[in-house]
């Protein structure tokens, strides 16, 4: 079995979300569990400060949670293949209240040509 040359688009896009550092959670994923509607989606982890929370989900396809990831090393990555399977990250909040808490990903969407 030999590799395969298949054209791709590959989108990249930077995610920071911000929690101004109260007792209220931010939504990473504010559309809860989904799919982007790529062939394949891989997130990777930049950086996060005073967050809790913030976890990754992967699901398959009768939306079960098949993985977990708390992202915290700088290129950490998950790859998904978004024409089976789902993914969400969890609600985060502040470690330290007085603080904003930021969590950074960035998103590349793979597409065969």
């Amino acid at each position: 079995m030999g590799l395969k040359n298949i054209p791709m688009q590959v989108n990249v896009h930077q995610m920071q979300v911000v929690s101004k550092g109260s007792d209220a959670s931010c939504e990473a994923t504010p559309e809860g569990i989904h799919r982007d509607g790529h062939d394949y989606v891989s997130i990777v982890f930049w950086r996060r400060e005073n967050v809790v929370g913030g976890i990754s989900r992967v699901y398959n396809e009768a939306l079960e949670c098949s993985a977990e990831f708390e992202l915290q090393q700088a290129g950490e990555a998950i790859l998904i293949n978004d024409r089976i399977g789902y993914h969400e990250v969890t609600s985060f909040q502040a470690q330290a209240p007085n603080k904003p808490a930021l969590r950074e990903v960035f998103v590349f969407d793979w597409n065969e040509l």
